[in-house]
């Protein structure tokens, strides 16, 4: 169980079990984890609040999961 908090308060997220820790999340999964659009996920990686992407081709970044989970843990702390 995940707990994620925006401005309405906490949320509980149930994550699938076959989400892999190294597996990488492209920016549209990633804003659905963070559960922000992608205008916002673009912004917040902009700004540093994500953890650095790592670069899937010329045009392509992802993130890895547990990266990710960590960031969210984080956030909700």
């Amino acid at each position: 169980m995940l707990l994620v908090y925006n401005s309405e308060g906490p949320i509980v997220r149930e994550l699938p079990d076959n989400l892999a820790p190294e597996r990488v999340l492209d920016a549209r999964q990633g804003a659905a984890l963070f559960g922000v659009s992608i205008a916002t996920w673009r912004r917040m990686a902009r700004a540093g609040k994500l953890p650095p992407a790592i670069r899937l081709s010329k045009r392509r970044l992802g993130w890895r999961t547990r990266d990710l989970l960590d960031a969210l843990r984080d956030r909700a702390a």
